[in-house]
């Protein structure tokens, strides 16, 4: 099977449906009361608050956009001052994604280029990508290539320091999130400094947060503990290299 293909055939299953994710930026009571999957939450979050601050209509790249699900998550004013220009290699993905865009394109990260002029972008997220990538690095280079100088670049990765990675690999001698057959998908694994190693030279990082800090799962975890979200919210902000991923701002140098 082309790779291609094996993309789209993952974007129809259930987690990856966009009408599937009605609670993503906060669930409901009781549930809220408890950790959680917070990325779309932190991730939007950021954004808005990055585009509200700007006097100015702001050129916004999502590379590996999928379905759009963070574009649909914006309120309509943050929306309004963004011209918004989609990337991913799943054609499936990009029909869902093309109302949320101005333009979008498919491309293969790992051996195109962005069809996109140099200096063109302010601000560039590239959200739980670099793990299914061959060549990082390349992608990195790029968007440096493209984001005009000063640009904000917003990445997250799923933290292979994690907690709940470190203590499913001391107990059991593997981790849902990094052993095949439970991850079919990532072959790159990240900590923080791997991410800081990427972006050595080409950006200067402004900001670190957690994501989904002692959140314990079936899905990340071979413990599954319901714990009290301000413990989440300590950890994402005082010990994001233990979370269950990173967010990491950076800005162009």
């Amino acid at each position: 099977m082309k790779i291609d293909k094996l993309y789209d055939q993952l974007s129809s299953k259930e987690q990856y449906r966009l009408a599937q994710r009605s609670n993503l930026l906060s669930p409901k009571f009781p549930r809220s009361l408890f950790t959680y999957e917070n990325r779309f939450q932190t991730v939007v979050s950021e954004i808005s608050d990055i585009i509200s601050r700007s006097n100015k209509s702001v050129t916004f790249l999502d590379v590996g956009c999928g379905d759009g699900v963070y574009e649909n998550l914006l309120s309509k004013e943050v929306a309004e001052k963004m011209v918004s220009i989609g990337v991913d290699f799943s054609g499936e993905q990009l029909k869902k994604a093309s109302k949320y865009f101005s333009k979008t394109y498919k491309v293969d990260l790992d051996s195109e280029k962005l069809p996109i002029p140099d200096k063109f972008v302010d601000f560039v997220i590239c959200s739980e990508v670099l793990e299914h990538l061959f060549f990082p690095e390349k992608v990195v280079a790029e968007i440096h290539r493209v984001l005009k100088p000063h640009g904000v670049l917003l990445i997250t990765v799923p933290n292979f320091s994690s907690t709940q990675t470190r203590l499913s690999v001391f107990f059991s001698g593997r981790s849902p999130m990094v052993n095949y057959t439970d991850n079919k998908e990532h072959i790159r694994f990240y900590s923080l400094r791997d991410i800081d190693n990427l972006l050595i030279g080409k950006f200067k990082k402004e900001k670190v947060r957690g994501i989904s800090s002692f959140l314990f799962a079936s899905w990340n975890s071979i413990l599954k503990l319901p714990l009290p979200k301000f413990i989440q919210d300590l950890g994402d902000r005082y010990l994001p290299g233990s979370a269950n991923g990173i967010m990491v701002l950076s800005r162009k140098k």
